[in-house]
């Protein structure tokens, strides 16, 4: 068989990621540096494409370093559907009362009702986004070139037997500016059918949620998650929402991208569907 055993990290890994990251290492031949960065945006999954005596030994080995982890086939991975992003919504009393649902391209997919018995997981974090533009700027002075008569120009000009053409001797400066931003994420996973759906904070109507409004987007989200939490008595509550639950959404877990954020959410789906490595 292929190398396909995963090796995920069982709790919260960042204090220890150097440690993992050496241990990994010396059991597979690779560099420390590059397992290290590897773990950083892969969170969670601590080695990938081994074979089950590998995945054993590394196991075996975290876990004399203190570090609980367990091994996963990758066939074996719980993958959600991509995500779908809301609108608005309202807390019902069976069930989050989606009235505007949306794609990635922001396309309209229409209402859905979906019951708290079904939500299997709450997450949410701050997430970082940068974003590149090109600037040009610099102006413009026609210029003047002659060619001998029939030549092809750029105008098309002719004037006593030759072809005036313009030149483009614009003086320009083309520079790249970027631009980061910051934004509350609240990720549900629901079964029956399987279904990933994302808030983001910034541009969610909290209107229409029904709720009192706050001052700020992030005031509104921990609103809504504090009223929505306890209606999702079968969901595993991540310890991100345990701190908005405990009134520190500004303390909430950060990550430096969304392919990052999606890592995690990746991770937390395959613990809770491999608790101990079952």
């Amino acid at each position: 068989m292929g190398e396909t055993i995963s090796v995920i990290a069982g709790d919260a890994l960042s204090p220890l990621t150097r440690t993992a990251a050496g241990t990994v290492a010396k059991l597979t031949g690779r560099v420390a540096f590059d397992v290290t960065r590897e773990i950083r945006e892969n969170v969670g999954i601590l080695a990938s494409r081994l074979s089950r005596d590998q995945a054993d030994r590394i196991v075996g080995a975290l876990g004399n370093a203190g570090i609980a982890a367990f091994a996963v086939d990758e066939t074996e991975f719980v993958r959600f559907p991509d995500p779908v992003f809301l609108e608005t919504a309202r807390l019902g009393d069976g069930a989050l009362e989606v009235a505007d649902l949306r794609d990635a391209e922001s396309r309209r997919l229409g209402a859905i009702r979906v019951p708290y018995g079904d939500v299997v997981l709450l997450v949410t974090a701050i997430i970082k986004t940068e974003t590149e533009k090109r600037v040009v700027s610099g102006d413009a002075s026609p210029g003047l070139s002659v060619g001998a008569p029939g030549a092809e120009g750029l105008l098309g000009v002719h004037h006593r037997g030759f072809w005036f053409h313009g030149v483009d001797t614009t003086d320009r400066t083309v520079r790249v500016e970027k631009k980061t931003d910051y934004d509350h994420a609240l990720d549900l996973f629901a079964v029956e059918p399987a279904q990933h759906i994302r808030l983001n904070a910034s541009t969610f109507n909290f209107v229409q949620t029904g709720l009192k409004m706050q001052p700020t987007s992030i005031a509104n989200l921990a609103q809504f998650i504090t009223h929505l939490a306890p209606h999702c008595t079968q969901a595993f509550v991540d310890p991100s929402i345990r701190r908005i639950l405990d009134g520190n959404p500004f303390t909430n877990v950060k990550f430096d991208s969304p392919g990052q954020y999606d890592a995690y959410l990746s991770w937390r789906i395959q613990v809770l569907y491999h608790p101990q490595g079952s």
